[in-house]
């Protein structure tokens, strides 16, 4: 088996912005970036050698992704103050534009 890893997550959002500050009330850091003539976007680096970026879309994507958190406990009480909400199944939590995250 290959040894592979994740290295770049994409969220498209209507409102980037907003969206990188509900992240960053449970502990992402995000960063304005612009690569040339590309769009302004938000960053944040991820532990390892990864990365979240948000861009503006005309609509929300609807992305599937999973985090791996020191506490999945403290990590949901954050994202549910922050507005977030639980999904069905135990460890499945849903980011005010529908997008899925999956903790661990």
């Amino acid at each position: 088996m290959m040894n592979i890893a994740l290295n770049l997550l994409v969220l498209k959002s209507p409102s980037p912005g907003e969206l990188a500050a509900f992240y960053g009330t449970v502990g992402l850091v995000f960063t304005s970036e612009r690569h040339g003539d590309g769009p302004a976007h938000f960053a944040a680096l991820l532990a390892g050698s990864g990365a979240i970026e948000i861009y503006p879309a005309a609509a929300p994507g609807r992305t599937t992704f999973g985090l791996s958190v020191a506490s999945r406990e403290d990590f949901r009480l954050k994202w549910l103050a922050a507005g977030g909400r639980t999904g069905t199944q135990a460890g499945v939590l849903i980011d005010p534009e529908g997008n899925v995250v999956i903790v661990g």
